[in-house]
């Protein structure tokens, strides 16, 4: 989830930014290397605080 966010939201920024098209390709695999890492870090307290948003 982590990884979606991320590179979606830096997607959102160069397509605003118009430095990429619609069509061009940007490296996926740093987000989903940073959102393994913070998951392997900060996981559970994580899980805990989106568990607590909907309980």
């Amino acid at each position: 989830m982590l990884a979606i966010l991320s590179g979606g939201g830096y997607g959102a920024y160069l397509l605003a930014k118009k430095k990429l098209g619609r069509k061009d390709h940007f490296a996926f695999g740093p987000f989903l290397c940073a959102g393994m890492g913070i998951s392997l870090l900060w996981g559970e307290a994580l899980l805990a605080w989106y568990w607590s948003l909907w309980w």
